[in-house]
């Protein structure tokens, strides 16, 4: 399991305080306040900050996010102020051959958006130059469509010059002569 906190970059506790059993565990490690402090990056000594956002505080654990098979906002806000209960996140053993988080016994499916259908564009007219198509929404000049037969075998490409209306107005690369009107144009 990965805890994700703030390390402070100033002394937390001296020496005589850790002799006498009465250093702060996680000192060095930056804490969360109701509010967020603000901060003094060119003077080191003050180089105090905190980040803000727990709710309600007391007990909290100075973690801003976790990533793990249990780890999740629930099991970090599972402290209680009033009796001094702690989070507890557990950890994660994984053995030879073992799946580090395996899917819970009842995986729910999320089914997948419904698509929506391509829109279909056809060849309606060919004149020197200008090859004309109707169906979905006007290109952008510069685009390349395909042409596909029936069968969807490619045929040629164009590139998008311009519109007329609701007919997109393109130009054919290549041999104009391979080309039909009714033919899908794919983009």
């Amino acid at each position: 399991t990965v805890l994700v906190s703030g390390a402070r970059f100033v002394a937390s506790f001296q020496l005589g305080d850790r002799l006498r059993g009465e250093d702060r565990s996680g000192a060095l490690t930056r804490e969360i306040l109701p509010i967020p402090s603000s901060c003094n990056s060119e003077d080191l000594d003050s180089f105090d900050c905190t980040f803000g956002g727990c709710a309600p505080c007391g007990s909290h654990p100075r973690v801003l996010d976790a990533l793990g098979c249990q780890a999740d906002a629930g099991a970090l806000s599972r402290y209680d102020p009033a009796t001094g209960r702690l989070a507890v996140v557990g950890g994660v053993r994984v053995g030879p051959g073992e799946t580090a988080c395996p899917p819970p016994a009842e995986a729910t499916t999320i089914p997948a958006p419904p698509v929506s259908p391509a829109p279909v564009y056809r060849i309606v007219a060919i004149g020197p130059g200008v090859v004309s198509l109707t169906g979905g929404s006007v290109r952008c000049v510069g685009e390349l469509g395909e042409v596909v037969d029936e069968e969807g075998r490619g045929r040629g490409t164009l590139v998008v010059t311009g519109t007329a209306g609701s007919v997109t107005l393109t130009q054919p690369l290549g041999d104009p002569a391979a080309l039909a009107p009714g033919l899908e144009v794919r983009f």
